[in-house]
Protein backbone atom coordinates (compact mmCIF):
# COMPACT_ATOMS: atom_id res chain seq x y z
CA UNK A 1 0.00 0.00 0.00
CA UNK A 2 2.83 2.04 0.52
CA UNK A 3 4.61 1.64 -2.54
CA UNK A 4 2.04 1.83 -4.82
CA UNK A 5 2.43 3.79 -8.18
CA UNK A 6 -1.40 2.92 -9.16
CA UNK A 7 -2.61 4.82 -6.34
CA UNK A 8 -1.77 8.74 -5.62
CA UNK A 9 -0.57 9.77 -2.87
CA UNK A 10 -2.67 11.92 -1.51
CA UNK A 11 -5.07 8.28 -1.48
CA UNK A 12 -1.99 6.04 -0.24
CA UNK A 13 -2.28 8.53 3.20
CA UNK A 14 -5.84 8.75 3.40
CA UNK A 15 -5.61 4.70 3.89
CA UNK A 16 -2.75 5.13 6.25
CA UNK A 17 -4.67 8.12 8.06
CA UNK A 18 -8.01 6.02 8.09
CA UNK A 19 -6.01 2.80 9.49
CA UNK A 20 -4.56 5.22 12.19
CA UNK A 21 -7.56 6.92 12.98
CA UNK A 22 -9.24 3.63 13.08
CA UNK A 23 -6.98 2.02 15.63
CA UNK A 24 -7.02 4.84 17.82
CA UNK A 25 -10.77 4.83 17.99
CA UNK A 26 -10.79 0.94 18.36
CA UNK A 27 -7.66 1.56 21.73
CA UNK A 28 -10.49 4.29 23.16
CA UNK A 29 -13.21 1.39 22.86
CA UNK A 30 -10.83 -1.46 24.52
CA UNK A 31 -8.61 0.85 26.78
CA UNK A 32 -11.03 0.62 29.72
CA UNK A 33 -12.07 -2.84 29.83
CA UNK A 34 -8.34 -4.68 29.96
CA UNK A 35 -4.85 -4.10 30.79
CA UNK A 36 -2.57 -2.06 28.82
CA UNK A 37 -0.46 -5.28 27.55
CA UNK A 38 -3.70 -6.85 26.55
CA UNK A 39 -5.03 -4.52 25.49
CA UNK A 40 -2.12 -3.28 23.01
CA UNK A 41 -1.88 -7.06 21.64
CA UNK A 42 -5.38 -6.60 20.82
CA UNK A 43 -4.76 -3.16 19.20
CA UNK A 44 -2.34 -4.66 17.27
CA UNK A 45 -4.21 -7.54 16.20
CA UNK A 46 -6.92 -5.50 14.95
CA UNK A 47 -4.28 -3.42 12.78
CA UNK A 48 -3.58 -6.65 10.87
CA UNK A 49 -7.29 -6.89 10.39
CA UNK A 50 -7.46 -3.70 9.25
CA UNK A 51 -5.10 -4.29 6.73
CA UNK A 52 -6.90 -6.18 4.74
CA UNK A 53 -9.98 -4.13 4.88
CA UNK A 54 -8.31 -1.37 3.49
CA UNK A 55 -6.19 -3.82 0.83
CA UNK A 56 -9.88 -3.87 -0.17
CA UNK A 57 -10.23 -0.67 -0.35
CA UNK A 58 -7.18 -0.57 -2.29
CA UNK A 59 -8.16 -2.69 -4.90
CA UNK A 60 -10.92 -0.49 -5.72
CA UNK A 61 -9.00 2.76 -5.69
CA UNK A 62 -6.77 0.90 -8.80
CA UNK A 63 -9.89 -0.07 -10.56
CA UNK A 64 -12.58 2.67 -12.57
CA UNK A 65 -12.72 5.82 -11.51
CA UNK A 66 -15.99 5.25 -10.50
CA UNK A 67 -14.95 3.04 -7.92
CA UNK A 68 -11.82 4.80 -6.96
CA UNK A 69 -14.07 7.46 -6.09
CA UNK A 70 -15.98 5.27 -4.04
CA UNK A 71 -13.18 4.05 -2.41
CA UNK A 72 -12.19 7.55 -1.00
CA UNK A 73 -15.32 8.41 0.28
CA UNK A 74 -15.21 4.81 1.60
CA UNK A 75 -11.99 6.02 3.24
CA UNK A 76 -13.56 9.65 4.36
CA UNK A 77 -16.48 8.18 6.31
CA UNK A 78 -14.57 5.69 7.96
CA UNK A 79 -11.91 8.20 9.47
CA UNK A 80 -15.17 10.58 10.05
CA UNK A 81 -16.69 7.87 12.06
CA UNK A 82 -13.62 7.08 14.07
CA UNK A 83 -13.25 10.51 14.62
CA UNK A 84 -16.44 10.77 16.12
CA UNK A 85 -16.01 7.54 18.34
CA UNK A 86 -12.36 9.18 19.53
CA UNK A 87 -13.95 12.52 20.76
CA UNK A 88 -16.73 11.21 22.40
CA UNK A 89 -15.12 8.40 23.94
CA UNK A 90 -11.92 10.78 25.15
CA UNK A 91 -14.44 13.20 26.19
CA UNK A 92 -15.98 10.64 28.94
CA UNK A 93 -13.02 9.41 29.83
CA UNK A 94 -11.23 10.43 33.76
CA UNK A 95 -7.29 12.04 33.42
CA UNK A 96 -5.75 8.52 34.21
CA UNK A 97 -7.01 6.56 31.98
CA UNK A 98 -6.95 9.33 29.04
CA UNK A 99 -3.35 8.76 29.49
CA UNK A 100 -3.31 4.94 29.94
CA UNK A 101 -5.23 4.92 26.62
CA UNK A 102 -2.72 7.36 25.21
CA UNK A 103 0.48 5.12 26.06
CA UNK A 104 -1.00 2.50 24.80
CA UNK A 105 -1.86 3.96 21.18
CA UNK A 106 1.41 5.42 20.96
CA UNK A 107 2.84 1.74 21.91
CA UNK A 108 0.67 0.21 19.29
CA UNK A 109 1.52 2.62 16.95
CA UNK A 110 5.70 1.55 17.07
CA UNK A 111 4.67 -2.08 17.35
CA UNK A 112 2.98 -1.91 14.33
CA UNK A 113 4.85 0.45 12.29
CA UNK A 114 8.11 -0.59 13.44
CA UNK A 115 8.08 -4.45 14.68
CA UNK A 116 5.00 -6.27 12.58
CA UNK A 117 6.06 -4.18 9.08
CA UNK A 118 9.65 -5.53 9.61
CA UNK A 119 8.31 -8.82 10.36
CA UNK A 120 6.30 -9.26 7.40
CA UNK A 121 8.34 -7.55 4.82
CA UNK A 122 11.11 -10.02 6.02
CA UNK A 123 9.02 -13.00 5.99
CA UNK A 124 7.82 -12.17 2.44
CA UNK A 125 10.88 -11.40 1.23
CA UNK A 126 12.09 -15.18 2.44
CA UNK A 127 9.48 -16.58 0.58
CA UNK A 128 9.76 -14.31 -2.79
CA UNK A 129 12.31 -16.64 -4.27
CA UNK A 130 10.68 -19.71 -3.32
CA UNK A 131 7.67 -18.80 -4.79
CA UNK A 132 9.18 -17.57 -8.07
CA UNK A 133 11.52 -20.79 -8.32
CA UNK A 134 8.56 -22.98 -7.77
CA UNK A 135 6.54 -21.00 -10.54
CA UNK A 136 9.65 -21.62 -12.89
CA UNK A 137 9.87 -24.88 -12.03
CA UNK A 138 6.45 -26.76 -11.55
CA UNK A 139 7.83 -30.25 -11.64
CA UNK A 140 9.95 -29.50 -8.35
CA UNK A 141 7.71 -28.18 -6.57
CA UNK A 142 4.97 -29.75 -4.18
CA UNK A 143 1.94 -28.20 -6.08
CA UNK A 144 2.08 -25.17 -8.91
CA UNK A 145 -1.29 -23.85 -7.09
CA UNK A 146 0.43 -23.49 -3.61
CA UNK A 147 3.03 -21.46 -5.31
CA UNK A 148 0.83 -19.30 -7.06
CA UNK A 149 -1.14 -18.61 -4.59
CA UNK A 150 2.47 -17.85 -2.18
CA UNK A 151 2.95 -15.66 -5.38
CA UNK A 152 -0.50 -13.58 -5.08
CA UNK A 153 -0.01 -13.31 -1.12
CA UNK A 154 3.31 -12.57 -1.44
CA UNK A 155 3.86 -10.07 -4.70
CA UNK A 156 3.02 -7.00 -3.28
CA UNK A 157 3.94 -3.55 -4.73
CA UNK A 158 7.14 -2.90 -2.06
CA UNK A 159 8.62 -6.46 -2.81
CA UNK A 160 8.22 -5.80 -6.70
CA UNK A 161 10.25 -2.22 -6.14
CA UNK A 162 13.05 -3.99 -3.54
CA UNK A 163 13.56 -6.52 -6.61
CA UNK A 164 13.28 -3.41 -9.28
CA UNK A 165 16.02 -1.70 -7.26
CA UNK A 166 18.24 -5.21 -6.95
CA UNK A 167 17.75 -6.03 -10.79
CA UNK A 168 18.58 -2.23 -12.12
CA UNK A 169 21.71 -2.34 -9.61
CA UNK A 170 22.83 -5.45 -11.19
CA UNK A 171 22.48 -4.30 -14.55
CA UNK A 172 24.54 -1.11 -13.29
CA UNK A 173 27.19 -4.27 -12.31
CA UNK A 174 27.33 -5.85 -16.16
CA UNK A 175 27.70 -2.67 -17.80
Amino acid sequence: MLYDDIISRPARFALIYAKTILVLALSALFSGNMGPVYGTLISVGIGQVINVILSIITVTMKASPILKFLGILLTIAISAVCWFIVLMLSASMEETQANMWAVQFASTQVIDLIIVEFLVISLKLAIYPWAIKALNNPEESASKFLANLVFIIVAQPQIQKFFEVEDKHEDNLEA
